[in-house]
Order: C-alpha cells, then structure tokens, then sequence
C-alpha cells in the first residue's frame, strides 16, 4: 500500500500538525475516519489541557507509536475504490467508524462510546488479518452482509463470522479513574465472572449467526489491557466447550445474569445448545493493533 498513512512520526514536530498534513493526503483517513466534520474533534482534544482519563484520538496515538496503518490498511483495501468510498459502504457504517467519541463531555460516556466505536474498527482489522492469511473475504457488514465477515479459508471452506469486541469495561475504568484520582480503588474482577461474561458474549453472537451462510464462526477479540483476565480460565480449561455452562462466580455476575435473562429469556435452558452450533476463535489485541489467535475450539477453520 503506498500512502502517506503509513510515514512514520517525526519527533520534534508538533503531532497534530503533521498527522493533519497526511490526513489530507490519505483517503482511509479523510474520507471514512475522519471526515471534515469529525477532524476538529480530534484536535481540540489535543490542544486542550488532559482530562481526568487523559483521553487522546486513538487515531493520533497509533500514529505516534508507528502502527496508524494497522487501522488504515483495512479501510483502504475493503472499503475505497481508489480514494472514493466504495458505494455499497452502508450509511450506518459511514457514521459508526468516523472517530467522533471524543466529543462527549463526561468521561465515562467517552469510555463507553468508544467502546461501541472501536468494535467496527476490530470487524475490518479482522477481516485484514484473515485476508492476509489467506483467507477470501467475500461479504462484510459494512459492505450489506448479514454477518460481520464472510469468508472462504484457506481449505475452501464458506464460513460467516460474528465478532465481538471485549475492551476494558465501564466499572474497570471507573476504578482506574479512581485510582488516577488518589482515591481506593475495588478488588478485581473474578476469573471466573471473566469466564462466564466471555460464555455470554459468545452465546449473543451465536444466536446472530443462525441461519447464516456457510459454517458460523464466533471470533472473540479480547483488549491487551483486558487478557489477562481471560488468560486464566482459558488456558485452564475451565470451560467444557462440549457442554458449556456459567460457573459458580461473586454476586456482580449474578445481578448482570438477571438483567440478561430480562433480555433473553431462553438463555439458560438454551446455552448450551446454541453455543455448540458454532466454532470459535478467541484472539488477544496486541499494543500494536494486531491479533494473536490464542484459542479455537469446535472445529474452528485453520488461520
């Protein structure tokens, strides 16, 4: 890919200046991330004094640490047509990957709406990884496929895939805030509240993939800051794959679980059942912005 997205940063000039000069040259970032009317976002954050978070573009910091086309490689390969937007890019997806989540004033609603943001932005990067290992990606979300990504493996095989993101959750970030702040922060989150949320997460995307195209796949993206979390119950084989099912966990899971059952109310009886007609991959985000396929299980096709 030859554009300037992928110049390396220069210290000593002022970031935002010199990310705003290639911004203009590069249609990933002009005419999909970030557009004219979402650039003035960006650098206000960056002129003015750091919030309590100390929120910046992550747009900008991929560029200071050397890894922007990680984020831009993907829009140019699948969603421009030369330096125009493929048409069949849908409108709801225009809107959804524009970096636009730092215009919210409270802290953790931009926590939160960057969470929701940078689950697509995981969809592409995916689809990106996969790609380069071979894989044909034919039908993304973002292009008006039913899935997140479809695509033949190496072996040929048709397969539709539903991704979810798990990045660091809102009451983790509330107790960092805490912590930034000087004040005592809570206990961590059980392993095995870990285990059961990642079981649940797994379950909603297999019930988005019945009726799908070919074989239904479930790629679970874990944050670098989050892994660790999941690393433990995964590598330990505390999940029967064959019979899934939640385990014993503190009462935050339990009052979480109540309120899912309000929204799904077959989950218990069908968990199991539901989780079982799918594979699955889960993979752990890196600081770099790429992917390490840490776990398959159910006859996941080879990556």
């Amino acid at each position: 890919m030859t554009c300037r997205c992928t110049e390396a940063y220069r210290e000593g000039v002022e970031r935002v200046e010199l990310f705003g000069d290639i911004r203009l040259s590069c249609p990933a970032l002009r005419q999909v991330l970030l557009p004219d009317d979402a650039w003035p976002l960006v650098v206000a954050a960056e002129r003015r004094a750091p919030d309590a978070a100390f929120h910046a573009s992550y747009l900008l910091l991929a560029f200071e640490r050397g890894c922007l086309e990680r984020v831009t490689a993907p829009v140019h390969r699948f969603l421009l047509r030369g330096d125009q937007i493929d048409p069949r890019l849908t409108a709801q997806y225009r809107q959804d990957l524009q970096e636009r989540w730092l215009g919210e004033h409270d802290e953790v609603e931009r926590h939160e709406r960057f969470r929701q943001f940078f689950g697509k932005i995981v969809e592409l990067q995916l689809a990106h990884w996969m790609a380069d290992r071979d894989f044909r990606i034919t039908g993304l979300e973002a292009l008006g496929d039913d899935a997140d990504i479809v695509a033949e493996s190496p072996s040929r095989r048709l397969c539709s895939f539903e991704v979810k993101y798990i990045g660091r959750e809102t009451n983790d970030f509330r107790e960092v805030m805490r912590s930034l702040a000087g004040e005592p922060s809570g206990e961590p989150i059980s392993p095995y509240t870990a285990a059961n949320y990642l079981l649940f997460r797994i379950y909603e995307a297999a019930r988005r993939l019945q009726g799908c195209r070919g074989a239904p796949v479930v790629a679970v993206a874990i944050d670098a800051l989050s892994w660790h979390r999941f690393q433990v119950p995964l590598r330990g084989g505390w999940i029967n794959w064959n019979a899934p099912g939640f385990l014993q966990a503190p009462d935050e899971w339990h009052q979480f679980l109540l309120a899912q059952r309000r929204r799904y109310p077959d989950l218990d009886v069908e968990l199991g059942a539901v989780i079982s007609r799918v594979s699955l991959w889960v993979l752990r985000a890196t600081d770099d912005y790429d992917y390490v396929l840490e776990h398959e299980a159910a006859n996941a096709p080879n990556a």
